[in-house]
């Protein structure tokens, strides 16, 4: 194994910081937290940030709860953006954002972050762990959420969500299914260059910040175009640049004609009793489509100094954030030391 001081927390160009990074975190590497004393809940809500760092070998990044596997990602070779680590063709490092819903009742839970990577020149990191307990809402209506609470507001997946509009009509004929990435609004020949969808929500509880999740869906070649995201009309979100990252799913089948999901989670500083939710990108090409689905929002009410009351059922209780430099409490394959 080998210590981790300040050396091994590295920072990656506009990727950032992260714990492990180019020749940090390698081949059969892992790091894991357990945490203890969970409220009630039967479900985990973890979140983080995960990197690849030069060119893999069709290899993922996996997520395990209690030694069970909970996510795998996309299989990765040269996607992203020279960012840090070599500099050879094609050596390119790529943030990939997890959010991952995991049943779980047991009052403890481990989390392990790695890899299936096996060759000794292929790195990896992460940062910004963010756990949270969920209990289901009841049938009956939930009491006024307390003081630092996350109210679900929106989980629409299609096909059945409805109220949304833009700038194509939204029937069961733009509902599309990709292959393995599975069923999604819009997609091949549905959702094209300057086509939005949005959808506004009224009466929202009191809170200071909105969270949203969603997967959204690059389908073809792109040519360096991001996917976008905004609330209220001010920018929120912005994904990497795309060209041929993914893999053959559906659509055009020509070279490098490749389709991704790719996962947002934000947290957009907002207060309004209504929010509008949009969901576009800026491709410019005819024959370049996108889509989205599982779009996940709740509205934040951050925790005040003083003790809050125990969550009632519904509720979504913070019981992790680690960010590095700074997260304590974590062992895996090297020691983390943050001397």
């Amino acid at each position: 194994s080998i210590t981790i001081d300040a050396s091994a927390i590295t920072t990656c160009g506009d990727l950032g910081t992260q714990l492990g990074g180019y020749q940090q975190l390698g081949a059969s590497d892992y790091v894991e937290k357990t945490i203890v004393t969970l409220p009630a809940h039967n479900k985990l809500r973890v979140s983080a940030r995960l990197f690849k760092i030069d060119q893999w070998s069709n290899n993922r990044l996996q997520f395990q709860v209690d030694g069970n596997d909970a996510w795998e990602s996309n299989a990765y070779t040269s996607h992203g953006d020279y960012e840090c680590g070599d500099s050879g063709y094609n050596e390119k490092d790529l943030m990939v954002e997890i959010d991952v819903r995991v049943t779980h009742s047991a009052s403890s839970a481990t989390l392990r972050f790695t890899t299936d990577i096996t060759e000794d020149n292929d790195w990896w990191g992460l940062n910004d762990v963010y756990v949270e307990a969920v209990a289901d809402q009841p049938s009956a209506p939930s009491p006024p959420s307390p003081p630092g609470s996350w109210s679900e507001v929106l989980h629409d997946v299609w096909p059945g969500a409805t109220g949304w509009t833009g700038s194509i009509t939204i029937d069961a004929s733009a509902i599309t299914t990709c292959g393995d990435l599975g069923t999604q609004l819009g997609g091949y020949q549905q959702l094209g260059a300057s086509d939005y969808v949005e959808k506004t929500i009224v009466t929202l509880p009191a809170h200071n910040k909105l969270r949203v999740s969603a997967r959204l869906f690059k389908i073809d070649q792109w040519s360096n175009n991001r996917l976008q995201f905004q609330v209220d009309g001010n920018d929120a979100w912005e994904s990497n640049a795309y060209t041929s990252h993914g893999d053959y799913e559906c659509g055009d089948s020509g070279y490098n004609e490749k389709d991704l999901m790719v996962e947002i989670d934000v947290r957009v500083t907002h207060s309004a009793s209504s929010a509008t939710l949009r969901f576009t990108t800026d491709i410019t090409e005819d024959n370049d489509w996108w889509g989205l689905n599982d779009v996940y929002v709740e509205a934040v009410a951050d925790q005040p100094s003083a003790p809050s009351p125990p969550s009632p059922p519904g509720s979504w209780s913070e019981v992790l954030h680690d960010v590095w430099p700074g997260a304590t409490g974590w062992t895996g394959s090297i020691t983390i030391d943050a001397s």
